[in-house]
Parts: structure tokens; C-alpha cells; sequence
């Protein structure tokens, strides 16, 4: 079964970019603006990994990881992935206190998606 991950980036550049690599690592890809319609998503399509920027500029990256959580059972506890401009140990250690799963890079790499995706799955 191929991994499903939802895509919810604020940049249309850096979107296509993380669909097209995620597409050839052979992962089945869904993309939303963020809030209650990534919730939506996650509770109705089982999705395995979120990757979500940390900068939306409409929906609130905090509101849509608040939303997700709300869940609960399985679908709350999805690993979610902060993606941002960052490169700092710092960054990644206060996107993981303040509880996603990990944090990569804007725009993460193939191998920095694939080694990601073993991780988190």
C-alpha cells in the first residue's frame, strides 16, 4: 500500500515541488490549505504523514495543528512535520517540543523526504 501524505504548503512553488518528489518516491499525495479541511483530510482519508508549513498565510499553521490533534483516536496522533525556512538545530528542537514529529527544510529534498518517511511511518 502506498503512503498517504497530505501536503499543506503556503508557497504553490514549494507545493508542486514536495508533490512532485513525494510522487516519485511512489506516495499517494493529497494537498489542502490548511484548518479544518486538513482535518477533514486526515480523518477521512487515513492519511499516514502530514507535512505542514509552518508558515501558512491564510488558514494558521497552529490553528491547523490544533485542528488535527482535536481528532483524537488514530487520525489525531498522525505525524505531523513542520516544514520551514529554518536550518537551525534550535528551529527543529522547538518544532519538536512543541510536539510534531519532525522538522525538515523548505524545500526538503528527495532523500531528506525518503529518509523522513522511513522515520515517521
Amino acid at each position: 500500500m502506498l503512503p498517504r501524505v497530505l501536503v499543506i504548503e503556503g508557497d504553490e512553488i514549494n507545493e508542486g515541488m514536495m508533490v512532485a518528489r513525494l510522487w516519485r518516491l511512489r506516495c499517494r499525495v493529497f494537498v489542502s490549505p490548511g484548518g479544518t479541511d486538513a482535518a477533514s483530510i486526515v480523518e477521512n482519508e487515513a492519511i499516514d504523514i502530514v507535512l505542514l508549513d509552518t508558515d501558512l498565510p491564510r488558514q494558521g499553521s497552529a490553528k491547523t495543528f490544533a485542528a488535527i490533534r482535536q481528532l483524537g483516536g488514530p487520525a489525531g496522533r498522525v505525524p505531523i512535520v513542520a516544514v520551514s525556512d529554518g536550518p537551525s538545530a534550535n528551529t527543529r528542537d522547538t518544532y519538536l517540543a512543541a510536539g510534531y514529529a519532525e522538522h525538515v527544510n523548505r524545500p526538503p529534498s528527495r532523500a531528506s523526504l525518503k529518509r523522513l518517511m522511513a522515520k515517521c511511518l
